[in-house]
């Protein structure tokens, strides 16, 4: 699958300059896209990092994981 040209969202980071003043530099991105479940999820990257964001749409704030400890996801690679 390949991502969107334009990112959803850019990821900034704050920082000060030599002067004393706060500026941000973007740092990252992420883009949505659609897993072949149909459910959306994100294309995060900062630097070399690259992760996959998804809702968490558990009730209780902790993931759907599998005996191995990994999240259950189907997205394409």
């Amino acid at each position: 699958m390949q991502m969107n040209t334009k990112p959803g969202y850019n990821v900034l980071q704050s920082f000060v300059d030599k002067e004393g003043n706060r500026q941000l530099k973007r740092v990252g991105a992420m883009w949505n896209n659609t897993g072949r479940n149909g459910k959306p999820y994100y294309n995060l990257k900062i630097g070399e990092l690259s992760l996959l964001v998804f809702e968490n749409t558990d009730p209780d704030g902790a993931g759907t994981t599998t005996k191995e400890g990994s999240i259950e996801m189907d997205v394409e690679q």
